[in-house]
């Protein structure tokens, strides 16, 4: 399993009502799961007024101009306790199964919750979370430790920062850590002659293919935004809603199709890469799967 950019500390299943306070006001939206660094919230596509038939650029930019990078998220809990209210920065944007009604929103908070917010919104946590948990009430911000997730034997993700020496990045579709991995050059389907993108494949399905894309082979589409919703309207504005794929494997040409945009995730600084997943115009076969994973 990939490690995604952001997951710096393990999600729980967690339900409640959200509050969007935003560029255009306030949306109501429902949380999916909660973490220590971040939240996953999904609103209706009705609730921000885009239309159900809007492609996955469109919703991006609608997001953008009515709730905006950087927002309020309000966690309202049913069980009569006082809201959560932290700032976050929109990170992931995804246009969820069955696309055409809502979309989910991946945000960090600024200021990670604390053992305080914690008890409010009665999450039930893992115990290796909750030990951790209980812990920070007492360090001090210089003093937080380093947390290695070697450490505790694969059962929590990052809770805080990796090691230096770690990126957080599993190893790519391909083969292992330092063997050849499979490259991916996307070709703007609106743009004729534009210079193609070349990516690392890092887990790959027979209906999708996830993607990461160095910050700086896409900085002079990013207009100085470095947030999911600005990342997503770049990529459909460069590229279109089904750019061609090619997937390469040293210099040979693999599989050749096409690909649809509808997962964008921004990493940290400074380096911002993307971690992208398009949907595949075809299936793959059983056979063109086996090949490309060896």
């Amino acid at each position: 399993m990939v490690q995604p950019f952001n997951r710096e500390s393990q999600r729980v299943q967690f339900a409640c009502a959200a509050i969007l306070r935003g560029v255009c006001g306030q949306f109501e939206a429902a949380a999916q799961d909660i973490s220590m660094t971040g939240v996953r919230v999904r609103v209706a596509r009705e609730t921000l007024k885009l239309d159900k038939e809007a492609r996955f650029g469109a919703a991006a930019a609608c997001v953008q101009n009515r709730i905006g990078s950087r927002f309020f998220v309000d966690l309202v809990p049913d069980h009569g306790t006082s809201p959560v209210c932290r700032a976050v920065v929109l990170v992931r944007l995804v246009q969820t199964d069955g696309g055409d009604e809502c979309l989910d929103l991946g945000c960090r908070f600024e200021v990670p919750l604390g053992p305080v917010e914690w008890k409010a919104l009665k999450v039930d946590l893992p115990e290796s979370v909750e030990q951790v948990v209980r812990q920070r009430a007492c360090w001090d911000e210089g003093e937080r430790p380093r947390i290695d997730p070697r450490v505790l034997n694969g059962t929590v993700e990052f809770l805080f920062d990796p090691p230096e020496e770690a990126d957080g990045l599993g190893a790519p579709a391909g083969g292992a850590e330092g063997e050849a991995s499979l490259r991916v050059v996307l070709h703007s389907a609106i743009h004729a002659g534009a210079e193609p993108l070349v990516c690392v494949a890092e887990d790959l399905s027979v209906t999708s293919v996830q993607l990461r894309i160095s910050g700086a082979a896409v900085s002079e589409w990013m207009s100085g935004g470095c947030d999911a919703a600005t990342a997503a309207q770049a990529l459909a504005e460069q590229l279109g809603e089904w750019p061609e794929m090619e997937v390469v494997g040293g210099a040979q040409r693999l599989w050749r199709g096409a690909g649809r945009v509808y997962d964008v995730e921004v990493g940290e600084a400074p380096s911002h890469d993307l971690r992208v997943r398009l949907t595949l115009s075809r299936r793959l076969q059983p056979a063109e799967l086996e090949r490309l994973r060896t």
